[in-house]
This record gives C-alpha cells, structure tokens and sequence, in this order.
C-alpha cells in the first residue's frame, strides 16, 4: 500500500475486502480519502476491478477524477479470494509529466522550423541575382551565395565558412583580382577595410577582364555585417557609351542639380557656344547664365521639378561676353553621383525666333495690307457707287431743271412775246395807259427772268465747290425793308408787315447775300398765299443771335413734303400751278449755313407756313476790325456745308 495513506484508511480498505462491500460506504470512503467521485460509479469501479485483478500479480492502474486530480491504484489479490486496492494522488507528477513531454515536442518543432528557415535562407541567397555575403563580428564568412562565388572566383582556393574576410582580400591582391589595387596593395587593402568597417558604405569596384560591381555593406545588429554585390558591367559600359555621347554632342548639354541649381558636368559644346571655361562654368548655377528678371520663376520650376514635373521649356541665358540668347531646354532627370540631378540640352533658337517673329510681324503686315487694301476697295466701291448715285442724281436734277428751265423759262417769254405783239398790232393807236400797261407786264416778265437767272448763276457757283461771302457790318432791318418795298412794287396785291424794332443795328454778314435769302423767302410767301395779302415779317435778338420768322396764310406745306423742302428743285405738293423752280429755298439754306446760322420750316396744310431764320450777331472787334478796313472772305467747299 502507498506509504502516503492513513492508517484509518488502510484498515479500512483491508475490512472491506473481507466482509460485505456495501456500495455507499465504499462511495463515501472514497469521497472522504480522495475528495471526489471517480469517472465511473461505484458498481462500475467494483466490476472493473474485479475484472483488473484476475491475475496473482498485482495490478496497477491510474485514472483522471472529474476533479482534475490523477489516481494511481494498485490492486492486490488476497489468499482468501478477496483483495485489496491502494490510491495514491500523482496528479503534480502527472502534470510535470506533460509539461516535460510538451516542451521537448516544442522544441523539436522549434529545431524543425530553425531547420527549415535556414534551408528557405540558403534558398533565397541563391535565388537572388546580386552577390550576397554575411559576415560575424569578427568579419568571417558565415554565409554567401553562388553568384558572390563567382564574381570572386579569382581570389583564390573556394570559400570556406569562418574564413577571414581580410584573408579573403589578400588573396584576391595576390592572385590580381583588384587591378585598381596594383602598385599599392597595402594602401588599397587599408582603404577597402576601413569601408568595410563603417557602419554603412557604397563604392564601385573594377574587377579583371573590365567587369564592374557595385559594392553595398551594412552593419547588423550583433557585431555581423551583410555585403551585396551588384554586377554594373552593363551600366558602367552604357555610361562610358553615354560620356561618349555627352562630350561629343554638338548640341550644348549640361548636368545640373535639381535643387541647388549647381553645374555638376558640362561638355565642350556648351563651353564653347556660351564662352566659359571649364572650371568657371562647374563654379557656376543656372541663375548666373539667366536674367536677374528669370530667376523668382527658375526657382518655382526647379521646386516643381524637384517633385518630378519637369518640363521641357523655353528660357532666355547670357553667354559670357554678355549677349542675350533664347534657347528651347530639354530636360531629363537622373542620379549624378547619388544626387538628384537634370540632364539639359540646349537649343539654341535665338535666330529662329528672330525669324519667327518677323515672320509674324510680316504676316500682321500684310494682313494689315489686306485689311487696308479691302477697307479701300470698299471705300472706293461705296465712293463709285456714291459717284453713281450722285450722277444718277444729277442727272435726274439735269432732267428736274432742263424741265423746270423750259416751263419757268416759256412763262415770262410769253408774256413779253404777247406783250409786244400787242404793241406790234396797235402801234398806230396805242394809249399811255396801253402802253404803261404792256411796259409793266414786260418788266415784270423780265424780273422774273432776272430772278430765275441769278438764282440759277448762284446755284452754278455752288456747284463749282465755293461761294462767296464777305463779312462786313450790315444793317439787317434795311436789308428786310428794302427786300419787301421790292416785293410790294411787283406784287401790289400783298403788303409786308413788319416788327424789327427790337433787331441790332448791325450784324456782321453779306448784306447782298442775305438780300438775296429774304428775296426767296418774300417772293414764296406772296408766290403760295395768293389769297392771303399780308406777310408778318417779325426780328428779334436772343443772347448772341438774331431771329427772324417770315409768316404768311396762303397754302400751307404737307407734312410729308417738310423734311425735304430744302432740297434742290423739290416742289411741294401742294404747289401744284404755282411757278417755281425749287431751288430758292435750296439757295437759302447754303447763305445761312454760310454764316453760321439755321433755318427751318412749319407748316400745316390750308394753314400757312413760317420760315424761321437763325444768324450770329458777330463780337464787336469784329465789326471794329472790318470798319478799319479788313474784309474776311470765306471760300468754303461744298461738302463741308452738309
């Protein structure tokens, strides 16, 4: 029996085993000894153990409680057919047990996964291109990959793991892996450590037969280092194929910082075309070769460059002998030793531009010409065909007065026509009174003639492109009077009636002119208000003019006919059997115009009509200076009277 029972306990167990086994009582000792109800029931238990010890030998045998604790039973046969059963509680042993068993099944999968990391290590190295080597803190060889292998393939017996890495150098000098450390091996190994010592560091490496590798270290964590080496062959081959091309293009090239703006490289070309040497122009930024105006708009494009929208562009730059020059920049970024850095070519089109540019003002030239040539065609159309409508006009006024000249004309010559032959007839018994009477029809036939006459002769010098007016004081209250006196002695059935009291005594004008102005307006008053016998001729001052309407009660104007009543040879409708030629008020309108003044018309039909004179009083110095003598005559040309 386990050592670790009471002895109430065994006794217990021993009583048992030879008396009745009572299953409540073997319950409750179990529960009182072990603290818990086994994972069978008692009649299970006792059938299982009676069917464990069937044997002489003693059995032993474990079992789990519900309670979590583990039981180690050994079961006994005794002499007399029964037996006895001890428990012992092995459940911190059972539990270290399983502990143990489950660390070790963790560390085999640790040294499992170890096992298979490394293999996927070694995997990796292979499958990568570049070189790779890793280093211990004391600089030997821990691991590296075929191509590390063969890039060195020249310095010597195979690697070995725990090879020195200084070893491995010396090896490579003796057998000439470094053709760049021949001559000065010592100084060329004391440099390649000390970078193999920095705690991050990169160099180009030349190696035999002109290969290239680009040499990458780093320092880890624990003393190591990893080393990669990249094969540049290609790249140093294209460089030297690009250096070829940089210093040989004629174009001007550059290589400047993105940033900062500095030349970092420059080929012959650009020395030449902008006068610099060498030294000076890698001295130099591209603000020095640019307009001091330029430079606030080169640094916001070197900024926008900087984040990759670089663009190819026009700029202006001075050469050295300070001459300014416009070229097209096509610009390329690249890496310049490690520096973000712009390849530039330069253009120069400073001619072309030049050309470009006179070209366009040739073509805005010409376009000009076009523009003028077509507005002058346009101008001489619109002029020939003004030309064609004044002739159209002037031949319709040739027709208008070769019409008007033959009746107006045919009127008056047959009153002297009949007048004489009257006289012919009765020669031998003619009275005075016969004789005043065909005397006054002739001399009236005669003035009627001489006013048609002159108002033709005055419309002949209009249309010579001048007429004469010679300014001088005048009294314009005579010149009204003597016009209307004139008038009632032809015509004694009409009287003037006048109101000039309150006229100047002077005006400055051309008294023959204005003389002959109111003889057209007195003769149309009587000549349209046959009925009508008075004419109310009234004068006044306003501020620096003087007005005169000339009124009548005859026929009146209609309203459609007034706007063109001064126009050459137009006859109102209502003038219908009236004598006239139409051009009176015509001649008129070109006197008053003259000297400075308006004229206009109202009238209503069966209502009578009034012509309003306008004329300027002229200033006294004036007046002062043409009665010492001095007579202003004014030769106007036609078109500047519309």
């Amino acid at each position: 029996m386990s050592p670790y029972l009471s002895q109430n306990t065994k006794n217990l167990i021993a009583a048992l085993h030879s008396t009745p086994r009572p299953a409540a009582i073997l319950e409750q000792t179990l529960r009182d000894e072990v603290g818990a109800v086994p994972t069978m029931s008692t009649e299970e238990y006792l059938a299982w153990a009676e069917d464990t010890n069937t044997a002489d030998a003693s059995q032993v045998w474990i079992k789990e409680l519900k309670t979590g604790k583990v039981i180690r039973g050994c079961h006994q046969r005794t002499a007399d057919g029964g037996w006895v059963s001890t428990h012992e509680d092995v459940t911190e042993a059972r539990l270290a047990e399983r502990s143990l068993a489950q660390a070790h099944a963790q560390a085999e999968h640790a040294e499992q996964e170890a096992r298979a990391a490394h293999a996927r290590l070694l995997a990796a190295f292979e499958v990568v291109p570049e070189g790779l080597a890793l280093f211990d803190e004391d600089d030997r060889f821990v691991m590296w990959n075929r191509r590390y292998e063969q890039l060195y393939a020249d310095s010597g017996a195979p690697l070995v793991k725990g090879m020195g890495f200084e070893d491995r150098l010396r090896s490579g000098l003796q057998r000439g892996q470094y053709p760049e450390a021949i001559g000065r091996e010592e100084e060329w190994l004391a440099d390649r450590l000390a970078r193999h010592a920095e705690p991050k560091s990169a160099h180009e490496q030349r190696l035999p037969g002109n290969r290239w590798v680009r040499i990458e270290e780093r320092r880890v964590s624990g003393g190591g280092s990893v080393g990669i080496r990249v094969d540049i062959t290609d790249l140093k081959m294209r460089e030297a194929s690009f250096r070829l091309l940089f210093e040989g293009n004629p174009l001007p090239m550059w290589v400047q910082d993105r940033e900062s703006l500095q030349f970092l490289d420059v080929n012959q070309a650009a020395l030449d075309h902008y006068g610099y040497d060498r030294d000076l122009f890698l001295s130099m930024t591209l603000l020095d070769i640019l307009p001091p105006e330029d430079w606030g708009r080169m640094r916001v494009a070197a900024t926008a460059a900087g984040h990759g929208s670089e663009t190819n562009r026009s700029q202006r730059h001075r050469t050295a002998r300070g001459a300014e020059i416009e070229v097209f920049i096509y610009s390329s970024q690249l890496a310049f030793d490690s520096r973000p850095a712009s390849l530039i070519a330069a253009v120069d089109v400073t001619e072309r531009k030049r050309a470009e540019r006179a070209l366009l003002q040739h073509r805005d030239d010409l376009e000009e010409t076009v523009r003028s040539r077509t507005a002058e065609i346009a101008r001489q159309a619109a002029e020939l065909e003004r030309m064609l409508d004044q002739e159209r006009q002037v031949n319709e006024l040739q027709r208008q007065f070769v019409s008007m000249a033959s009746h107006e004309f045919r009127t008056p010559l047959s009153i002297i026509d009949g007048a004489a032959q009257r006289l012919v007839r009765r020669k031998n018994a003619v009275t005075s009174e016969f004789i005043g009477e065909k005397t006054e029809q002739i001399r009236g036939a005669v003035s009627r003639m001489l006013e048609l006459m002159e108002s033709i002769l005055a419309v002949g010098r209009l249309d010579h492109g001048y007429i004469d007016i010679i300014r001088k004081p005048c009294a314009l209250g005579d010149i009204i009077g003597t016009c209307s006196a004139r008038q009632e002695s032809i015509r004694k059935s009409h009287r003037f009636l006048l109101d000039l009291e309150r006229l100047p005594s002077t005006i400055y004008g051309d008294g023959a002119a204005l003389e002959q102005v109111f003889t057209n307006l007195f003769s149309n008053a009587v000549k349209y208000a046959p009925d009508a016998p008075n004419v109310y001729v009234t004068g006044w001052q306003q501020n620096d003019c003087v007005q005169i309407t000339v009124r009548d009660e005859g026929i009146g104007i209609d309203a459609d006919d007034l706007p063109k009543m001064f126009g050459r040879y137009f006859r109102a409708r209502s003038s219908s059997g009236i004598a006239g030629t139409g051009i009176g008020l015509n001649l008129v309108k070109q006197i008053v115009q003259l000297h400075g003044g308006e004229i206009h018309v109202d009238s209503a039909k069966g209502e009578g009509t009034v012509f309003t004179v306008n004329l300027p009083i002229a200033r006294p110095e004036h007046i002062e200076a043409d009665t010492a003598g001095t007579i202003d005559r004014i030769n106007l040309p036609i078109e500047a009277q519309a």
